[in-house]
């Protein structure tokens, strides 16, 4: 076998080679380009013929370089940094830090311990291409968050009526009455059949609510000094277009992800999960379609943080947070968590019986996220659906292991 390390950059890569025997069979440096992929194809195949003899080390799991290396046959294992920089260690005395010593290391690192890593799993497009995408609107969805949280505090600084005028902050019409009435003053001045007319050119279906909203208006309230109102004016007038277009887009992606979702090889299995589509879709593009990604479900749990990390020594045993992970992954499963509890009646008693045993809320739900972990696995393992009403053996086990 030969092991390679790449010390990856965004614009060039430092290749170490090696084999067995530890000897050095090369080192080098190519572009991050396609002519620097084909050189290291032809270096690569001089040390040997067959792709699959060919052990990558990098610290970086995705990108075009991870692509590139997969597309060619190479079997990728992704080093975490925090390891990377363990193994400096052994071949330094001082701090110094090279990227061609650093190549040489990650070379070394499967030469060394191979058996301590496992290789990138192939996925197919169709994953790949759902993975991008949920993770682009749960992107998205959080910015859209942060920006409502900015705006809220604006309001809340000079305009507070505002955010009990309507159900959702950023509702089209909530959005479309800040920039027609940016002030108190400028709303209070609006008469009722102002806001009718306004109501109605937006396609507003509660038109009932007018005078409510009337009258809100027109209730004495404390006042910004005006050279303030008018810097919380601009501010707002500018975050509104901004959620808009946001909220626009995200709803565009969702969409999107429904049409690729559908198309996916298990959507029958994911799609028959007690949550919505999006968080199916989400476990979908994390954890893939093909069901031999991951060889046990203990594989799962520990990508997706459910399951804790134990110390035990001597007769000290303690019980740690996991905190390296899959971080997309973890929120899908805790999305899963919280929706499945409304919607399957044996999620809504193993979450009853984790808080009845003293478990915070959070606690509670990551407990059935492991636990929905376990499920999944073996769903994709039987390639299955999800049916309450007749777990078969394999599911009661998953629901009962600890």
């Amino acid at each position: 076998r030969v092991y390679i390390g790449i010390d990856w950059a965004d614009d060039h890569h430092d290749i170490h080679v090696t084999d067995d025997s530890a000897a050095p069979l090369g080192s080098f440096s190519i572009p991050h380009s396609y002519d620097g992929m084909k050189k290291l194809r032809e270096r690569l195949g001089k040390s040997s013929s067959d792709p699959g003899n060919v052990l990558v080390a990098v610290e970086s799991h995705q990108g075009l370089l991870i692509y590139a290396l997969l597309e060619a046959g190479y079997l990728v294992y992704p080093i975490n940094p925090k390891a990377m920089d363990r193994y400096r260690d052994r071949y330094r005395m001082s701090s110094s830090k090279s990227d061609p010593k650093d190549a040489m290391v990650l070379a070394n690192i499967l030469r060394t311990d191979l058996h301590l890593y496992k290789p990138l799993p192939r996925e197919t497009v169709a994953d790949a291409r759902l993975r991008q995408l949920t993770r682009a609107h749960k992107s998205l969805v959080q910015q859209k968050v942060k920006l409502l949280n900015h705006l809220t505090a604006q309001l809340k600084s000079y305009y507070p009526i505002a955010l009990r005028l309507f159900s959702r902050l950023d509702h089209k019409i909530t959005l479309a009455f800040l920039e027609r009435f940016p002030t108190p003053e400028k709303a209070a001045a609006a008469s009722l059949e102002d806001l009718r007319k306004f109501f109605q050119k937006q396609g507003y279906s509660h038109q009932r609510k007018s005078t409510f909203i009337y009258e809100s208006l027109q209730q004495p309230s404390l006042r910004a000094p005006k050279e303030l109102e008018e810097v919380h004016q601009t501010i707002v007038l500018s975050l509104v277009p901004v959620i808009r277009s946001l909220r626009d887009e995200i709803e565009k992606l969702a969409n999107e992800i429904g049409k690729e979702f559908k198309h996916n090889p298990a959507h029958d299995i994911f799609s028959s999960l007690p949550t919505g589509e999006l968080t199916a879709a989400r476990l979908n593009g994390e954890l893939g379609s093909d069901g031999t990604r991951y060889p046990t479900r203990e594989y799962v749990q520990t990508a997706a943080g459910t399951a804790p990390v134990t110390r035990r020594s001597g007769k000290t045993i303690l019980i740690f947070f996991r905190w390296q992970c899959n971080k997309h992954l973890r929120a899908a499963f805790q999305d899963l968590a919280r929706e499945s509890v409304k919607q399957c009646a044996w999620a809504r008693q193993y979450f009853a019986e984790q808080m009845r045993l003293g478990h915070k809320p959070s606690r509670a739900y990551r407990a059935l996220a492991n636990r929905w972990a376990a499920i999944i696995w073996k769903m994709l393992q039987e390639r299955e659906r999800f049916n309450q009403s007749r777990l078969d053996k394999s599911q009661v086990k998953a629901l009962s292991a600890v």
